[in-house]
């Protein structure tokens, strides 16, 4: 039964993959190198393509693989395997309800907020959340230290290094 599941990730994954490839090309490729170079085009559609290509090559496997592993198993283990679907709600369907919740707060407070506080206030509740509870005393001044350092660095990279723009926000100083 777990085979089962784990091809049916495999399948959403490539899928996933198809969406995020055919994404892609809308993408305007732009060509930063092509000043006096024949070959290869590094445009700004190469590397979200190459990624999507890459999760799509690894969804095959996984699924083939799985489909090996079904396969030796063979019928009678799959037969004595079968029990009625009964879902259980416990701590791990929890942590993902409540990541999902964190990632559209974040999409909310990312342009309001800005990047640098929007990003502390996500890294500090996802780390807790999957932190066991009995560790959170001994990390909580690690997280608060990589949840402040993180995003300010980033920024800083992003912006004062590659140029690119991120919501600034509330810290206008930045």
């Amino acid at each position: 039964m777990e085979h089962k599941k784990e091809i049916g990730l495999g399948i959403f994954f490539l899928f996933f993959s198809g969406v995020y490839f055919i994404l892609t090309l809308g993408i305007a490729a732009f060509d930063p190198f092509a000043a006096g170079r024949a070959g290869i085009q590094l445009t700004s559609q190469s590397i979200p393509q190459t990624l999507a290509a890459l999760v799509a090559a690894l969804s095959v496997i996984h699924i083939v693989a799985n489909v090996l592993k079904l396969r030796k198993a063979g019928t009678a283990a799959r037969d004595s395997e079968k029990k009625p679907f009964a879902f259980k709600f416990g701590r791990p369907q929890l942590v993902v309800l409540v990541t999902i919740a964190f990632i559209f707060t974040y999409i909310f407070l990312y342009v309001r907020l800005g990047f640098v506080l929007a990003s502390v206030l996500f890294l500090l509740g996802q780390i807790f959340l999957m932190l066991p509870a009995d560790k959170r005393k001994k990390w909580a001044l690690f997280s608060i230290c990589l949840s402040l350092v993180s995003p300010v660095l980033i920024y800083l990279l992003f912006t004062r290094v590659l140029g690119v723009f991120l919501p600034r926000g509330v810290l206008w100083f930045f």
